[in-house]
């Protein structure tokens, strides 16, 4: 079983960021990628989470009853 609740020293992650072998794995062909999912986004995606799931559980709901 992992060790989920596990930390590391904030002094260890930020040597591993400062490896070059990491900012490498990091970038696409030298350029980094961006990281941006605004909070419409994010709403978006859970809309559709909720409803992509309800696709799955309706049909179910109905044989119960």
């Amino acid at each position: 079983m992992p060790k989920i609740w596990n930390k590391k020293p904030i002094a260890v992650l930020q040597a591993e960021a400062a490896e070059v072998e990491i900012q490498e794995l990091m970038t696409h062909g030298s350029v980094p990628l961006k990281r941006t999912l605004s909070a419409m986004s994010l709403t978006a995606l859970g809309i559709g989470n909720v409803i992509g799931a309800g696709k799955f559980v309706g049909p179910l709901e109905r044989d119960i009853y």
